[in-house]
């Protein structure tokens, strides 16, 4: 509860503070048809502000986690260590299981490495890398993360194929032994067609994305199984749905709205 009273009061006090940004709100609500009752309303809120110059702080709210309680809260903050080297750490604090997963990130230029603790296991959490390279003019990104207790990884490939219209991305997880092929190409200034392979099942996915006059964005992915689709604006709000293509009466809908004060 120290914990929880620290962020509480951090919050109030940056909250009447002159020269601090205003807070930022989020409220999340899925399934809104009411057909199970509030409880498929899955609410979830977040409100966070900058406390001083580089930390961050933030309390979220999942109406079916915990009714009566924040889910959780959470404090973050970036240092400069050089010109080029950046440390980025967060601790965030389960309130249902007071747990505290801590997050560090050193940063130099495009290229990190992050780690994480979790203190509900006292074990640390992958290490994950991103390395940027140029080949012959190409961009490569490698984001390897190695989990060392379980002897697992897995990797991403990123590359830049054509001029950059045409970009493939490789990912393998060993232990999970899957393995995908996405190849994303820009038709024109609006549109970019993505279909994705998994190459141990064959199985298909195309996902399109377009950028509507408004300056709102269309995003839809389709399977054999079901079609996605999400259209965010300019103006924060972002909705998303689902259609099964097996059972459409089970289709569901969210809305997301940003709110920076």
């Amino acid at each position: 509860m120290h914990f929880i009273n620290a962020i509480a009061c951090a919050l109030l006090v940056a909250s009447a503070s002159a020269g601090v940004p205003g807070p930022k709100f989020s409220i999340d609500i899925s399934d809104p048809s009411l057909r199970d009752g509030v409880g498929s309303l899955n609410l979830e809120g977040e409100y966070e502000r900058e406390l001083v110059e580089g930390v961050q702080a933030g309390v979220v709210y999942k109406y079916n986690e915990n009714r009566g309680m924040p889910s959780s809260l959470w404090v973050s903050t970036i240092a400069d260590l050089d010109d080029e080297t950046k440390l980025r750490a967060r601790a965030d604090y389960n309130v249902g299981n007071k747990a505290t997963e801590l997050e560090a990130s050193l940063e130099r230029g495009d290229d990190s490495v992050t780690m994480t603790f979790d203190t509900a296991t006292n074990e640390a959490g992958p290490v994950k890398i991103t390395k940027n390279m140029d080949l012959s003019g190409r961009r490569v990104t490698l984001k390897p993360e190695i989990d060392v207790k379980a002897r697992t990884g897995s990797i991403v490939i990123n590359a830049d194929v054509d001029d950059d219209k045409t970009v493939a991305e490789l990912s393998m997880d060993q232990d999970g032994e899957v393995a995908t092929l996405e190849v994303s190409h820009k038709l024109d200034d609006q549109n970019t067609v993505s279909p994705k392979v998994d190459l141990k099942s064959g199985d298909i996915s195309v996902r399109l994305n377009r950028q509507l006059d408004n300056g709102s964005g269309l995003e839809v992915t389709a399977d054999r199984e079901n079609v996605d689709w999400e259209i965010s604006d300019a103006n924060s709000w972002t909705v998303k749905g689902n259609v099964p293509l097996t059972d459409a009466g089970k289709s569901s809908i969210s809305f997301k709205r940003t709110v920076e004060l």
